[in-house]
C-alpha cells in the first residue's frame, strides 16, 4: 500500500504509466515526455542498457526514440532536426519508414489491415498474400544432406529448396524476369500470380514495377519509390505477394512450442518501405546463386519477420555460424532449448517470447565456434573388445550457457554437459548440429521391420560414464595403419549422444551416428581407419 516512486506526483505517475506501457508494448517508435523526472528515468534506463534513444536522432528505422518536450506546442510533431523546416512533410515522411506491425500467431496477413489504404486495394493485397502462400506450399526448405566435412571454423548449416510446381503454361518473358527479383525460382504458381498482378497494366507501369523491385534498387533505397498513388497501390500488392510467400516458406522450419498462444509477433512493414522487401530479394538471389541458403541468413530473416528487426544479412559483414538472435521475440536454434538427436528437429528454429536469461549478453547475435574443453587421452587403457551397445547408466543433461561463464568470449555460446550432476565440459553446439545433418548420421534401415532389435556387436574401446566424469575420455588413435575405434554407449539417451557428438566433432574426429543399425555407423568410421561411434 505504499507508492513505489514517491518523488512523482499524480500527473507524473500517469505519464510514467503511459511510458512504461509504450515501452513494453512496442506499438510505435516515438514517445514524447513532458515531465523532466520521467525523462530522466528514461535516460537512466538507456544508460542501463535498454534499447531506446533519447538523443533526438533515429539510428535505424524501427529504433524506439524518447523526446523531452521543452517549448513545443500542444501537439508534438516528432520531427528530426533536419525535418523541422517543413513539419507537414515530416509527418508524411514518418509514414514511409518501415514500421513494426503486430500480428497474432498464425496470422501474419493481419499486418495488411495496418495499412491505411482503400478497401479494394486491401482486398487485392489479401488475395496476393494468399497466392504467395499457395506458391510456397509447393516448395520445401530441407537441410542439405551433405555439408562439407570435416567441421571447421567456416562451417554452417545449409538448406536446399525442393520444388514441386513445374511450369505448365507459356508466360511472357517479362514475367520470368520479374520473378527473378523476389523469388528463388520461377514456378507455375508464382508466374501465375505475376500475370494476375500485371493484368491490364500499361507496359510503362509494368516496367516501373520491374525496375523498382530489383535487388540493387531495394538495397540502395530506403524511401518511398514513387509519389504516384497508382504506382504505390501496385507496389503494396507486390509486397503482399512476396511477404505471403516467405512467411509460408519458412513456417515449417519454425517451432512455436515456446510461445504462448495469445502472443503477438512483430513484422516489418511500411507503406513503400524497401527494408524487408530487400531482405527477401537477397534471400532469393542467394538461393539462385548458391543453390542453398545458410541457417545464419534464415535466422536474420526470421528475426525480422517475428521481431521486426531491421538489420539485413550481408555476405561480407555477417559472420557464419549464427545460432540465435535475441530480442523481445527471440529466434534460436532448437537444440539450445531442447536437446535432441533427431536431424529434422535439429534443423528447426524456435521462436520464444520469454527472456532467455542464460544467454543474455551485450550482443543480440549468438554465435558458436569450434571449441571443446576436454583433454582426451590419446593412449588406450585396455585392448579393444567386442561391445554390445547399450544406454548410459547415469543421467545426462546439456545446458546452453554464455562462454564467459567458462572463461571464454562472451559473444559465444557453449553447451555445458553434465553426467549425474558432474560437469563434464563444454562444447560449441554448431559442431553437433552440423554433424547430425551430415553423412555421419545413418538413416533408418529397419523402419518397416516390425519387432526389429539391433543386437550388433562392434570391436573398440568403450567410453563409460565414469570416464567422462574423471577426465579419462579416450580419443581414437591411427598409427601404422591400425585403426582404433571408440564406442559411446548412448542408446536411449539423446542428451549423451548429442554431447558426445559435440565434443568429438569440435575436436575434428570422424563420427558415425546410428539411428537403428549400429553396424552401419561402425562401417562408416571403419572405412576411414579410425573414429567414434555414438552407439
Amino acid at each position: 500500500m505504499r507508492r513505489a516512486i514517491f518523488q512523482l506526483n499524480g500527473a507524473e505517475q500517469e505519464e510514467m504509466k503511459g511510458f512504461l506501457v509504450w515501452l513494453m508494448a512496442g506499438q510505435g517508435h516515438d514517445f514524447s515526455i513532458v515531465s523532466a523526472t520521467v525523462f530522466s528515468i528514461a535516460e537512466s534506463m538507456r544508460k542501463a542498457g535498454a534499447h531506446l534513444s533519447t538523443g533526438g536522432e533515429r539510428q535505424y528505422e524501427s529504433e524506439p526514440i524518447v523526446r523531452y518536450v521543452q517549448n513545443a506546442g500542444p501537439i508534438d510533431t516528432f520531427m528530426d532536426r533536419h525535418e523541422k523546416e517543413d513539419p507537414f512533410q515530416a509527418r508524411k515522411d514518418l509514414k514511409l519508414r518501415a514500421q513494426q506491425e503486430s500480428f497474432p500467431m498464425n496470422h501474419p496477413e493481419y499486418m495488411i489491415d495496418a495499412t491505411t489504404l482503400k478497401r479494394p486495394v486491401l482486398n487485392r493485397m489479401e488475395m496476393f498474400w494468399t497466392m504467395g502462400c499457395e506458391a510456397a506450399e509447393k516448395m520445401k526448405l530441407t537441410p542439405t544432406p551433405e555439408p562439407k566435412l570435416p567441421f571447421g571454423p567456416a562451417s554452417d548449416i545449409y538448406y536446399v529448396l525442393d520444388v514441386e510446381d513445374p511450369t505448365r503454361n507459356k508466360f511472357v518473358v517479362m514475367l520470368s524476369m520479374m520473378v527473378d527479383h523476389g523469388f528463388p525460382v520461377a514456378t507455375h504458381s508464382i508466374l501465375l500470380a505475376h500475370e494476375k498482378l500485371t493484368q491490364g497494366l500499361e507496359s510503362e507501369r509494368v516496367q516501373w514495377l520491374h525496375a523498382h523491385k530489383a535487388r540493387e534498387y531495394l538495397q540502395r533505397e530506403t524511401g518511398k519509390p514513387s509519389r504516384n498513388p497508382e504506382n504505390m497501390e501496385l507496389w503494396v500488392q507486390y509486397q503482399a505477394l512476396v511477404f505471403g510467400f516467405y512467411y509460408k516458406l519458412l513456417e515449417p522450419l519454425i517451432s512455436f512450442e515456446y510461445v504462448q498462444q495469445d502472443v503477438f509477433f512483430r513484422g516489418l512493414w511500411g507503406y513503400g518501405s524497401t527494408t524487408f522487401l530487400g531482405m527477401c530479394a537477397h534471400f532469393a538471389w542467394t538461393i539462385q546463386e548458391s543453390r542453398s541458403i545458410s541457417r545464419t541468413q534464415v535466422l536474420y530473416m526470421l528475426a525480422t519477420m517475428y521481431n521486426g528487426r531491421p538489420k539485413p544479412y550481408s555476405q561480407t559483414n555477417s559472420s557464419n555460424g549464427l545460432i540465435g538472435v535475441l530480442g523481445t521475440i527471440s529466434v534460436l536454434a532448437l537444440p539450445l532449448l531442447c536437446t535432441t538427436d533427431i536431424p529434422e528437429k535439429i534443423a528447426r528454429l524456435a521462436v520464444i517470447d520469454l527472456p532467455v536469461v542464460d544467454l543474455m549478453s551485450d550482443s543480440r547475435e549468438l554465435h558458436s565456434r569450434q571449441y571443446q574443453s576436454i583433454d582426451f587421452i590419446r593412449t588406450a587403457m585396455a585392448p579393444p573388445r567386442q561391445i554390445t551397445p547399450r544406454g548410459p547408466m547415469k543421467t545426462w543433461s546439456v545446458h546452453a550457457k554464455l562462454g564467459k561463464l567458462f572463461g571464454e568470449e562472451s559473444k559465444d555460446i557453449m553447451m555445458a554437459a553434465r553426467c549425474d550432476g558432474t560437469l563434464v565440459g563444454w562444447f560449441g553446439p554448431l559442431a553437433a548440429d552440423f554433424t547430425f545433418l551430415s553423412s555421419c548420421y545413418q538413416n533408418q534401415r529397419h523402419a518397416n521391420e516390425k519387432g526389429f532389435e539391433d543386437d550388433s556387436m562392434i570391436n573398440g574401446h568403450e567410453i563409460l560414464d565414469e570416464h567422462w566424469q574423471n577426465d579419462q575420455v579416450l580419443r581414437p588413435l591411427q598409427e601404422d595403419s591400425i585403426g582404433q575405434f571408440c564406442i559411446v554407449n548412448s542408446r536411449g539417451s539423446a542428451t549423451l549422444r548429442y554431447a558426445a557428438t559435440g565434443f568429438f566433432a569440435n575436436a575434428g574426429e570422424d563420427i558415425g551416428i546410428p539411428s537403428d543399425d549400429v553396424s552401419a555407423a561402425y562401417g562408416r568410421v571403419e572405412a576411414q581407419g579410425a573414429g567414434v561411434v555414438t552407439a
